[in-house]
């Protein structure tokens, strides 16, 4: 999911580098009832973050990487659906990129296996460390 949200942004991000000059002068994101509060929220995960060191916490747990990451790619996802969703085509378009992007993430997943090859890149891409012989 995280290739597919930050490939929208970053598609996003080209679309209104390269758009026409008057629609560039819009605000990045529309306006939506739950700006204020994510952006607050948003600002808030590094204070609790800060917060959890002073207590003690060793720093993987303080900053909790893997729930700052889910939050954030939350967050980026809200915005970007409230900005480029208008009408039903649009919602279509975007929900068959994300079909196709998580399509390829399966069979990418499923030749590994078949193959019975090592992960590339087991703490970036294997969503479990696991191996054949392993037993649930």
């Amino acid at each position: 999911m995280e290739f597919a949200v930050y490939g929208l942004l970053f598609g996003y991000l080209i679309r209104r580098a390269v758009a026409d000059p008057r629609e560039s002068g819009q605000r990045l994101f529309v306006s939506t009832p739950f700006d204020k509060p994510l952006k607050a929220f948003a600002a808030l995960l590094p204070a609790f973050a800060i917060y959890g060191l002073a207590q003690g916490n060793p720093f993987q747990d303080a900053f909790g990487y893997f729930e700052w990451r889910s939050l954030f790619l939350g967050i980026v996802f809200y915005f970007l659906v409230t900005t480029i969703v208008r009408n039903r085509e649009n919602a279509l378009r975007l929900f068959e990129w994300f079909l196709g992007v998580v399509v390829l993430k399966a069979v990418y997943f499923l030749l590994i296996y078949w193959l019975c090859l090592e992960y590339p890149s087991p703490m970036f891409l294997a969503p479990v460390q696991w191996t054949r012989d392993q037993k649930a």
